[in-house]
């Protein structure tokens, strides 16, 4: 499902470095480590991670309200019209319907973002189709997550000594349309906080303060074309708080 700063091209580097962490954790206290994703989008990197226990959240209660309608049984359409978009966009639609279309039919994921006509010249033939393959596709490897809405920054956490993965609203981007400006000092102050409180927090940006350190480096492409209708090319980054190792991506097996 298309959705705005989605890890489609990224996940297997982030997921294998998360699943190795993950396990590296479990050895040296002897128990299963639950893992944490408070910004679950489109659900990228939570496709690819595997054990239990497993929770997921969204501030965005609507999109919540779509992951627990197809983990139900819910099928999304493979068709969606304007009328459709218009539809949902106004308010006449369920919230799960409203983020299927909202995120699934729109421009580059963006929230009504506006309607993503079929496009065969670029290989878009139909957005909701494609959408619906890519829900149900990780619904089925997700069963046993708990999905829930939360804000991070003031929510209870789901369980002791998490591993978070946080994919945040990056610094200096227009963030979400349709919640909060999102508060990027608070956010960091947020990681310190769980940090010191026996979690473990990975977070995905282009750079971090001062006290983190980069883990994990991956060139990309954006979705933001440049004036000559290229795709602009970046490098993500995991950080994690304290000083800590820089790794290479082919050290996993995704």
């Amino acid at each position: 499902m298309q959705y705005l700063g989605g890890k489609s091209r990224t996940r297997n580097e982030i997921a294998g470095y998360l699943n190795w962490l993950r396990a590296e954790m479990a050895k040296e206290r002897g128990t299963a480590v639950p893992y944490w994703e408070p910004f679950v989008g489109a659900g990228w990197v939570l496709e690819k991670i595997k054990g239990q226990p497993i929770y997921a959240s969204d501030a965005n209660g609507a999109l919540i309200a779509l992951w627990r309608a197809v983990q139900k049984g819910w099928q999304p359409p493979t068709v969606v019209t304007e009328e459709d978009y218009q539809r949902a966009k106004d308010g006449l639609m369920t919230a799960y319907e409203t983020a299927f279309i909202g995120f699934g039919v729109s421009h580059s994921g963006r929230w009504f973002g506006g309607y993503a006509k079929p496009n065969p010249a670029e290989g878009h033939s139909n957005y909701a189709e494609t959408a619906h393959v890519s829900l149900l596709t990780k619904i089925n490897k997700s069963d046993n997550v708990t999905f829930f809405t939360a804000d991070f920054l003031t929510c209870y956490i789901p369980a002791y000594g998490c591993l978070i993965y946080c994919d945040p609203p990056y610094a200096g981007t227009a963030g979400y349309k349709g919640l909060p400006k999102f508060n990027s000092k608070a956010f960091w102050q947020r990681v310190r906080w769980l940090e010191n409180n026996g979690h473990t927090v990975v977070v995905s940006e282009y750079a971090a303060p001062d006290d983190f350190s980069c883990v994990l480096e991956m060139p990309t492409l954006t979705d933001v074309a440049t004036k000559n209708g290229k795709r602009e090319r970046r490098t993500e980054r995991l950080f994690r708080y304290g000083q800590h190792a820089n790794v290479k991506p082919k050290l996993f097996n995704f």
